[in-house]
């Protein structure tokens, strides 16, 4: 029965080394050639029979085991011997031709590109021959015709030229370096066998489609490893070395010509990666960032970035963030420098406004207005180049912030500065479109979120704000609101509660005018805003005026209608508030005089007298000697009274005799006589810093403020906290307060109060921890 065994064997094997050895020639000549299907048919057949027939009389699980002899004897064996020895003969011949290549790059590139592909479809028409045997067989003894394939390649023919093919793959990439071309196509199968030869056990498919057979390798881990040690490895540390000796080539280039190089050669490296070696791109990535942007970020940031801003050579400077932004830890060195150009140019706004409020007959309105469309220009066009050429970096952003911060809050008073723009916009912003509008309010706010001192703003908007809302000709509520609304997602603080109830005040005021038809008297229309003691920065009120009986009458009126509706309440007149407007008749023209209620007061006493000393007005009034000369001297400036004296000079003679002008004449009939600083007597100067006596209150009244700030943070965090350290207090307090920007020592002094108010006491052991008190 052997001997039948053997004859069929040996007549099975002639037909399929006959076949294999007519592939293999085909595939050398470059030919097409295909087994016939009757043919593999009739071999698959034969080899499913005899190892079938052999397992039937020759079982494994017998329990008489197998001699040595009588099993390499065995049909299975002798198979696999034929299989191996197949692919034997073809790995031969290959590695003959290999030899033969030398240090021939292109010929070695193309020569084994060939032999793979070729090796791959030897491979899988020879599986199609033996199908049953690894169906049947091999499977019960550990094995497959795939995974003894790719053994055959990788110790006939991949062990032998290892090398030699890993130096034609950095020959090839070489040249494709120094000509800046993508590497040849046919790379990418050298590389493809330093990631198949890791492997123990892969599967062999024909990609119909592309006309391509591909390993498919059934445990990663294994060719991962394979591939980092036998090729990454060694590839990286070879293009590192390259690079480095290019990079200290170039080191004499200029800034953007160094970046695009950069760029060049980075673009170029990745492609090449992703078409020949793509399980080393993250790798390859790793490599150009460290020595394309972390070992030369700082260099060229500082040669780069304040040149390429101030020159506005945009462009270039994006070209250089996205080199540098491939790491964005390394994005600071841009950030660091931009924050210093960008400190220069805010600091250039500011000597401007210096040299400008030097001169003579400055408008401080015009100055403030000027200084804060810059500002703002500025900020805008700094943003516009953060957002168009590097991509609204977060970590740029901060350094724009920081920058423009500082310099804002260098100027003296820039809080000063913001209200009264803060006011210009608002009052010329009546009857203008949303859209406008809302850029002009973006304009406050943008500024606005500079401030350090935002408490003194606030406290200067405050006094503007009551102007404007006393003023019918500028009052916009709706506005003002918007306004308020934006300050109030910036920062919390009592004082825009009261800038928000003054608002309310005001609205309150015609609603109940409205619905009690207050609407006029019989001489003049009257218009009353009720104002909240304590919301608006009125200062002492002047209960002890003398108004004239034709005022009082109509107040009089009010008073009783208002305290019928709102009993218990107590309304106090705020004289020095007050504006209006008087029909003033001489000869036979009518004139019509913008005035404050002071002004009103004083010049309706010229009803019944054509002329008064100083001392019978005030004396009528009680209206005191300061505002008095504020009320009348506009009178006398635009020639409607007349004095002994020089229009501008002080009342300081009682007895001096105000008349009224009987030839007065204007051509405007509608006269603005409010008072102002053009027609104010040229009272003494204050000495510098020197306070007056509503400006020491203000202060006083700010401090407090700023103590209540800290003290109530200071406490929320102990609450929160129980215990905390006096440098983490000091530093979260700092950090959570946004209406003003504390120091460590106010800090340490409010601490040192709540110490003593028994709010907070020290650790007795460490004086450096805190402990909140209930």
């Amino acid at each position: 029965m052997l001997k039948d065994f053997e004859n069929r064997f040996d007549i099975l094997e002639e037909k399929c080394l006959k076949n294999a050895r007519l592939l293999k020639n085909s595939l050398f000549a470059g030919a097409q050639f295909q087994l016939p299907k009757d043919e593999i048919m009739y071999l698959n057949r034969e080899i499913l029979d005899l190892s079938s027939e052999w397992s039937i009389h020759f079982p494994r699980t017998a329990k008489k085991q197998q001699s040595k002899e009588e099993s390499n004897l065995g049909i299975e064996i002798k198979m696999i011997k034929l299989y191996k020895l197949c692919l034997k003969e073809f790995v031969a011949e290959m590695y003959e031709e290999f030899k033969k290549t030398q240090n021939q790059k292109e010929t070695t590139l193309q020569l084994v590109a060939k032999h793979y592909h070729d090796y791959k479809a030897f491979s899988y028409w020879l599986f199609k021959i033996f199908y049953h045997l690894d169906i049947n067989t091999l499977s019960s003894l550990g094995a497959d015709l795939h995974s003894l394939s790719l053994e055959t390649l990788k110790t006939e023919y991949f062990k032998e030229g290892q090398e030699k093919l890993f130096r034609t793959i950095l020959d090839v990439l070489l040249e494709s370096r120094q000509k800046q071309l993508l590497l040849d196509k046919q790379i990418k199968s050298l590389c493809e066998l330093f990631v198949v030869m890791g492997a123990n056990t892969v599967k062999l498919k024909y990609e119909k489609e592309q006309g391509m057979y591909d390993y498919i390798c059934q445990n990663f881990l294994e060719t991962e490893k394979f591939y980092k040690e036998n090729f990454e490895k060694k590839f990286l540390e070879e293009t590192q070395k390259f690079y480095k000796c290019q990079i200290s080539e170039r080191q004499n280039l200029g800034v953007i010509e160094f970046v695009r190089w950069a760029l060049r050669v980075i673009q170029l490296e990745e492609q090449m990666c992703l078409e020949s070696y793509s399980k080393s791109y993250d790798q390859i990535k790793k490599l150009f960032n460290q020595l394309f942007v972390i070992e030369q970020a700082e260099r060229l940031s500082a040669g780069g970035v304040q040149y390429l801003l101030q020159d506005g050579r945009f462009a270039q400077l994006g070209e250089l963030y996205n080199l540098i932004s491939r790491e964005s830890s390394c994005v600071k060195f841009i950030a660091q420098e931009s924050q210093i150009y960008f400190l220069v140019i805010a600091r250039q706004v500011n000597s401007n406004f210096y040299d400008t409020s030097k001169q003579q007959q400055v408008n401080k309105q015009v100055l403030a207005e000027q200084y804060c469309n810059q500002m703002f220009d500025l900020m805008e066009k700094t943003l516009q180049t953060i957002k168009n050429y590097m991509q609204n970096d977060i970590k740029l952003i901060s350094a724009y912030e920081t920058a423009f911060t500082a310099a804002f809050n260098e100027l003296q008073e820039s809080f000063f500065q913001l209200a009264v723009y803060a006011d210009i916009q608002i009052r010329s912003q009546k009857g203008v479109n949303e859209i406008e509008t809302d850029k002009k309010l973006n304009k406050i706010f943008s500024l606005f979120q500079l401030l350090y001192s935002r408490d003194k703003f606030l406290q200067q908007h405050k006094k503007y704000l009551q102007f404007r809302l006393l003023n019918q000709q500028t009052q916009n509520i709706n506005l003002e609101k918007q306004l308020l609304q934006k300050f109030k997602g910036e920062t919390q603080t009592n004082v825009l509660s009261e800038l928000q109830n003054m608002v309310n005040d005001i609205q309150q005021s015609y609603r109940f005018a409205t619905d009690q038809m207050i609407h006029k008297n019989q001489k003049f229309d009257l218009t009353v805003y009720l104002l909240s003691y304590g919301y608006w920065p009125i200062g002492n009120i002047q209960d002890q005026i003398i108004a004239p009986q034709e005022i009082l009458s109509s107040l009089s009126l009010y008073e009783k209608i208002y305290l019928t509706k709102n009993s218990g309440r107590i309304l106090f007149w705020t004289y020095n508030k007050g504006q209006g407007e008087l029909n003033y008749k001489i000869k036979n023209d009518k004139y019509y005089l913008i005035v404050t209620t002071f002004q009103m007061i004083t010049f309706l006493l010229f009803n019944k007298e054509n002329q008064l000393t100083i001392q019978q007005i005030q004396e009528r009034t009680k209206i005191n000697i300061v505002d008095l000369e504020n009320s009348l001297i506009p009178f006398i400036c635009n020639k409607v009274l007349q004095r002994q004296k020089e229009d501008l000079d002080e009342f300081s003679d009682k007895n001096e005799i105000i008349k009224l002008n009987f030839d007065f004449n204007n051509k405007q009939k509608k006269l603005k006589l409010l008072p102002n600083a053009k027609m104010q007597p040229k009272r003494q100067l204050r000495k510098a810093g020197e306070l007056t006596q509503e400006e020491r209150e203000q202060e006083e009244q700010l401090i407090k403020q700023r103590e209540f700030v800290v003290d109530s943070q200071l406490v929320r965090t102990m609450k929160s906290k129980k215990s905390v350290t006096h440098s983490d207090l000091i530093a979260q307090c700092a950090q959570i307060i946004t209406i003003f920007k504390p120091d460590t020592k106010f800090i340490k002094k409010r601490i040192e109060n709540l110490i003593d108010r028994e709010y907070i006491k020290r650790d007795e052991r460490d004086c450096n921890l805190y402990h909140y008190q209930n």
